[in-house]
Order: structure tokens, then sequence, then C-alpha cells
């Protein structure tokens, strides 16, 4: 909109000048982003000097963006825990897209609105701790205010929004991109069968509408029934879908991750909780582990060519 576009008032400009002469803040005029998985490996790495992004999972979700954003899509991505879902497409790419567009709306989305302020919270430490971010990212809001993030990029403003998913404002839109992260809460906290329907009835009516045409909706987290959003959105035409378990997540690959979770590591995790290991690595819906027989076995048993029949 006119409004989104709008650049920084007079008194909001002479302020940065004014920080900007005293030497408290860097402005990098007419920055220009490189592609994401650069920036991922670029500035926002400078923020983790001991830990790194160039593990072949990461590449290949970044060339799967790509892809979804070379051909109007969205993106579903189902990863396993400490395999840094929210942290690349969560938090570098909400940056990566402000860097792009220079002005634009972010909405972080949870299932509960405090969780999503917790990211939105994590987004601004980030900043703060790369020198390369901050010369990139002008922040607008004082530094107590955790929960409320606005930069300034090349004097155009951005802002990140949050919310749980039956709490945000309904009627909102963004141009941006929309991070709909662990929606379905998580294995730790696990919901009922019919709160999980609700929010996948809810996405379809709200969330999925809050992005504008040719604005990404991103959505990832863990599997919870064996139907749920995580699953049907791997049959939508317009979400290019991820599914990585830690072991055999490709047919060429054996471990999703071996620098980080050897197969001895992830030996040792499957024997202390095998039901938690097979949900949260394995990316089993958390339902089926309380199951007597899985999908799979199910699957193989039915005729997919009987069809539902009137009574006579």
């Amino acid at each position: 909109s006119d409004q989104e576009q709008k650049r920084l008032t007079k008194f909001e400009g002479f302020d940065l000048l004014q920080r900007a002469l005293v030497g408290e803040i860097v402005v990098d005029i007419g920055y220009k982003a490189p592609k994401f998985y650069d920036f991922l490996n670029g500035p926002f790495a400078e923020a983790f000097p001991n830990y790194r992004f160039d593990y072949w999972h990461i590449q290949y979700i970044c060339e799967k963006l790509e892809e979804a954003l070379a051909e109007g899509k969205h993106l579903c991505v189902v990863l396993p825990r400490y395999h840094l879902k929210s942290t690349v497409l969560g938090y570098a790419f909400s940056l990566w897209r402000i860097a792009k567009l220079k002005s634009c709306q972010i909405l972080y989305l949870s299932y509960k609105r405090e969780m999503a302020n917790y990211h939105v919270g994590q987004i601004k430490d980030i900043v703060r701790a790369s020198p390369a971010l901050q010369s990139i990212f002008v922040d607008l809001v004082a530094p107590q205010a955790q929960y409320a993030a606005r930069y300034a990029v090349d004097g155009f403003k951005s802002q990140f929004l949050s919310g749980g998913v039956f709490s945000f404002k309904r009627g909102t839109h963004v141009n941006g991109a929309v991070i709909a992260d662990d929606i379905l809460s998580d294995p730790a906290n696990p919901i009922t069968y019919h709160m999980i329907k609700r929010v996948e009835n809810h996405f379809y009516k709200e969330i999925y509408n809050i992005a504008n045409p040719g604005t990404p909706l991103i959505v990832m987290g863990t599997p919870m029934v064996p139907s749920d959003l995580l699953t049907t959105l791997s049959d939508k035409d317009d979400f290019v879908y991820v599914h990585l378990p830690a072991r055999n997540p490709l047919p060429d690959r054996d471990l999703l991750c071996p620098e980080l979770f050897s197969d001895d590591w992830l030996r040792g995790r499957e024997e202390l909780d095998r039901k938690a290991f097979m949900t949260e690595f394995m990316l089993v819906p958390l339902l089926e582990t309380e199951a007597y027989f899985t999908s799979d076995e199910l699957n193989s048993v039915v005729d997919k060519e009987l069809k539902n029949q009137d009574s006579v």
C-alpha cells in the first residue's frame, strides 16, 4: 500500500542522521540483497560465530525456497528438532525479505502468541549480534521493547507483526511474508485432535489469505496426526513440499545431518524414548506412535480402487 511504501518522516530521518553522525549506527545506503543462501551464510551467519549454515540439508531447503519463489508458490518444510528450521526459514528468511523489498510487513505466527513474540525477540537479538546486519537494518524501536520490531533499510520502513493462530487480528494482510512456525503446537505440548482440525480449518479460512498475491507463506513444524495440515499440504499444487526425516531423508542419503547428529547419537535418542524419537526425528505423527498400526501398514491392506457406494 502507499502507507507501507512511505519513507521515513522528516523527524525520523533527522534522528537517524544524528545517530549516524555520533557513530551510534552505521547506515549502508543502497543495499542490494544477495540470494538467500548467500545472505544466510554472510551477514546473518555473523550472529552465530560458533555455528555454520552450509550443511547440505540447508542448501537443499534454500534451493526449494528459491524454486517456490520463482514459481510464485508457498513452502512447507517438515524437519526434525535441532535442524535449524526456525533459524533459517523464520529468522533469516524474514530479514532477507525485508532487505530485499525494503518496505514490507512480516507476520510471524505460532500456535500461541507468546511463542511468536519469542521468535520476534530472537530476530531482534540476532540483528544486534551481527555488525553486518546492523549496517543493513536500522532499529526503529527502543531497545527495551523486546517484542516489537521495526527496521529501516535505505530509509524505508518495515515491520514485524506477531500472533497466535487464533489471536492475530482478522483481516490482516502483509506483503513481505507469513511465517507459520509450529502452528499445530509441538510434541512437548500436544493439543487434541479436535484442536488440530480446528487449526487446519482456520488455516485455510484465515491464515491462507493473509499473504497478498505473490507473497510467500512459509509453513513448518512437526506432524501430529497422519492427516493433519503438515500432511495435507503435500498435495497442494501451490506449495513446494519438503519432508526430511533424520534417517534416510532422500534415497541417496543415509542421515540428514551427520555432522551434527551421528547414527550413534540418533540411536541413543531412540533407545532413551522411542516414541519421542519417532515423532521429533523421524517425523512420524505423534498420535500414530500411540496406535497399534502405522499408516503405512494400514495403507498396505487398503484397496485404493474401492470407492464409497450408496446404500441400496
